[in-house]
């Protein structure tokens, strides 16, 4: 059986995940489905039948630990560990430049001279090929699993990386915000 059919066979299951810890979690139902679905996927592309589990029982495994991971980051944000770049797409990133403004239109956004200039004072701060290669791909939108599959990283790397980007981007527009006071 290929990953497909695995998957497609127990979209059922993921559901009843869904469901079953619906009460027990406090996310939405439809993060809560799309969390499982994901783990399935992941779930159907790494077992291995012949190690002897039921596919049900190795799938419950992976989507438990990405509900509890899930659980581990907003509880981290609760106690005051938010890494979140920016908080509200109305907040000004540079002058009169908002998040907002800078992805509303791709096309508006690279002829502006102002933000090229900011795209590239962004990019001279990261230090190695893979967080421009991985920022590039955030702003076109990609899923850092695609990013991953990609530059033949793993997705945990990825995240990684978007982690010390943000951090970096931080500091950055801190010491900015700072300096135009």
């Amino acid at each position: 059986m290929n990953k497909e059919q695995i998957f497609n066979e127990n979209i059922p299951f993921a559901y009843y995940m869904a469901k079953k810890y619906k009460d027990k979690v406090n996310i939405e139902m439809d993060d809560l489905i799309q969390v499982c679905l994901i783990a399935l996927w992941k779930a159907a592309g790494s077992f291995d039948c012949s190690k002897g589990y039921v596919f049900s029982t190795y799938a419950q495994k992976i989507i438990l630990n990405d509900i509890r991971q899930i659980l581990r980051k907003r509880r981290s944000k609760k106690r005051g560990e938010d890494n979140v770049f920016c908080k509200s797409l109305s907040e000004k990133i540079y002058k009169d430049i908002t998040i907002e403004d800078t992805i509303a239109d791709t096309a508006v956004y690279f002829e502006d001279v102002e933000v090229e200039m900011l795209v590239s004072k962004i990019k001279s701060k990261l230090t190695t090929n893979n967080e421009i290669e991985v920022l590039e791909g955030l702003v076109r939108g990609e899923r850092q699993i695609d990013i991953a599959n990609r530059l033949g990283i793993s997705r945990k790397k990825v995240f990684a990386i978007v982690m010390r980007i943000r951090r970096k981007l931080n500091v950055y527009f801190r010491s900015k915000w700072l300096r135009m006071d």
